[in-house]
């Protein structure tokens, strides 16, 4: 029976040794061996014969997800290892697809990895700027690892964090920029800034560097 380019097979009991699989129309070659690795996961059961299993025109199996994403399911399967790109950030999107299919063991790598690299990696820096009411001084409050601070700010004496910079009311806006502008030079980005919600003459920015 043809249900749009998916023919529906009501009962399936044999598969071959080696699968053709289109996930999402990204098509893939493997084992059953490693389809069938976790016995009570969602892939598990599909290709065990439990239930009915659906096919392409083409006649491989079928499954409507993220097609990009199976190939990271596919290779945790294949090896019970999770190994991801130094620069892959879709965690959501690889959790989302790890719970479809129902691989825990697969969901707790996801969580090790993330929180890894979030303390690892990811460097926050958060800017202050507070504006004396009498206009008179402008304080500039930098807050961050300290040798991150020499990194960007180096020929500055200071011996621990925070740094601060004072300004006169003229150089205020055009110093902060200056110092902005530096931080991001050194691969730091804007994450969000805000102004303080009882005080307007107070203003906070957050910068991330991601490595």
């Amino acid at each position: 029976m043809q249900v749009g380019s998916v023919r529906r097979m009501d009962k399936v009991q044999d598969f071959p040794s080696i699968i053709d699989i289109n996930v999402g129309g990204n098509v893939y070659t493997t084992s059953l061996a490693s389809l069938t690795r976790f016995p009570d996961s969602m892939l598990g059961v599909m290709f065990s014969g439990r239930r009915s299993v659906a096919k392409d025109t083409r006649g491989n199996f079928f499954i409507d997800r993220d097609g990009p994403m199976f190939r990271y399911v596919l290779n945790f399967l294949r090896s019970s290892k999770l190994n991801l790109p130094d620069n892959f950030q879709e965690f959501d999107q690889l959790t989302e697809e790890a719970d479809f299919y129902q691989i825990p063991r697969l969901i707790d790598a996801l969580k090790k990895i993330k929180l890894k690299r979030n303390v690892v990696r990811n460097q926050v820096i958060r800017l202050t700027l507070d504006r004396d009411k009498h206009g008179l001084e402008t304080l500039l409050t930098v807050f961050g690892e300290k040798h991150i601070l020499q990194e960007i700010f180096q020929g500055h004496d200071f011996i621990s964090s925070p740094l601060v910079f004072s300004f006169d009311k003229e150089q205020a806006d055009s110093s902060t920029r200056a110092i902005l502008q530096e931080i991001t030079n050194h691969g730091f980005e804007v994450l969000t800034s805000l102004s303080h919600p009882e005080d307007k003459s107070i203003n906070e920015w957050f910068l991330i560097r991601r490595r």
